[in-house]
């Protein structure tokens, strides 16, 4: 009964997730700002997870990371955002939510071989810009130009884990992206006759399986304490989609007065460069982790639909975090039970604009209060800023915060008895 509540909780939310999605300047750039899987306990440490597995919490990252989870578990996150956004002497405040995952995870064989299915966004788009402009010889009008973006790219994950060795684990993932991005842009000619908006609508809709793999081997120091060495590897993909585009005339309240179709779901091609990510941590059993990833990925080779490369670059990121639990078997105090994280992330991100290369930073915290069965509520918090003031950039500093749950049992196949 516990199974099926989890199966139809995860599909009742299926079509919420990136719905509701937190505001970015620069999502209007390739196909959004990208998105990994990380749940709200990686987040608490800056997305650190490559190398470093948990008993307790649902291991996401890297996929051969799932052999430690030897429990059945279903998990879900929320993330909000507050965001202050810089330009000039111009600012504005967006905020924001959006359900950040749902993922089981079901160990066929604990500790040998387990598998997850997941659903996670894979991008973000969420944008509206807004230029007024006098018409030159004309003080008494003025054009207005606007462009709106939305949407994303949901997928489904399935991924495998298995142990090879005793030290040596290995996993794979297959995930089908799905879901649209709409991008909008009009132009507001008002004069003393009257406005006229002529609009042009893009709707681009993926429809293809990405791939990837994971290894970690762990070197033990002692009984209680193992370094772990993890790498992912994420192969590059001609994405097929197909891409909706239309001009219009509208009257100034939106109503269109003709439309001609330039394209009808047209099919064609996104090129998604491969990523890869190495990974290193110390922990003690129970106890404490310390780790760093490392991840890149060459945008250099991005091509939108019409061949494009947008004014992408190679993306990197620079993860340091860990986390301690004072004492998971305290009775007479919950508090040396509950796990604190921590972390920093430094990112050069692949949007290049004015011959500047966007970068951004966080830091995190974070801590998972325990319930029954090794279950857990879990919180997380990140300040961070991306972007800069130089040449009339955008700068967006924002507050995120992260609430989740991870719901651990092993008995959702246990054939209940009776007297």
């Amino acid at each position: 009964m516990k199974l099926i509540s989890s199966v139809l909780t995860f599909a009742f939310f299926v079509h919420t997730v990136g719905h509701s999605q937190t505001f970015s300047s620069y999502s209007a750039l390739g196909i959004g700002n990208i998105n990994n899987h990380a749940t709200v306990q990686h987040l608490s440490m800056g997305g650190l997870g490559i190398s470093n597995g948990s008993y307790y919490y649902q291991n996401t990252l890297n996929p051969s990371l799932l052999v430690d989870n030897q429990v059945y578990s279903f998990g879900g996150g929320l993330t909000f955002e507050n965001k202050k956004i810089l330009q000039g002497d111009n600012h504005e405040v967006a905020s924001g939510g959006t359900l950040s995952y749902l993922n089981m995870i079901i160990p066929v064989s604990p500790g040998k071989f387990v598998f997850s299915i997941g659903l996670f966004p894979y991008s973000n788009v969420n944008y509206n810009f807004k230029t007024d402009t006098p018409v030159l010889g004309n003080p008494d009008s003025e054009v207005v130009a606007l462009s709106i973006g939305e949407g994303g790219f949901n997928q489904f994950v399935f991924k495998g884990a298995g142990k090879i060795t005793e030290n040596l684990y290995i996993g794979g993932e297959i995930a089908y992206l799905f879901s649209s991005i709409s991008k909008e842009k009009n132009v507001t000619l008002v004069e003393p006759f009257g406005p006229y908006v002529p609009a042009s609508k893009t709707l681009i809709t993926a429809n293809d399986f990405v791939y990837s793999l994971g290894f970690v081997y762990r070197i033990p120091v002692n009984d209680d304490i193992k370094i772990s060495l993890g790498s992912t590897y994420g192969f590059s993909k001609d994405l097929t989609v197909t891409k909706f585009k239309t001009i219009q005339i509208n009257s100034f309240a939106g109503t269109p007065i003709k439309i001609d179709t330039l394209l009808d779901n047209a099919s064609g091609f996104i090129s998604i460069p491969a990523s890869y990510g190495i990974g290193i941590s110390v922990a003690k059993l129970n106890n404490w982790m310390f780790g760093t990833d490392i991840k890149f990925q060459n945008w250099d080779n991005y091509r939108d639909f019409d061949g494009q490369n947008n004014n992408l670059t190679s993306a990197m990121t620079i993860i340091v975090g860990g986390e301690i639990t004072p004492n998971i078997s305290s009775i007479d105090n919950y508090f040396e039970r509950i796990t604190y994280r921590f972390g920093f992330n430094y990112e050069n991100t692949p949007y290049i604009i004015n011959n500047l290369q966007i970068e951004e930073f966080g830091i995190n915290f974070g801590l998972s209060l325990p319930v029954t069965n090794f279950s857990s509520v879990d919180m997380g918090f990140r300040y961070g800023a991306q972007g800069t003031l130089k040449d009339n950039l955008i700068k967006e500093s924002f507050t995120r915060i992260y609430f989740g749950f991870t719901f651990n049992d092993n008995r959702w196949f246990v054939r209940p008895k009776f007297n």
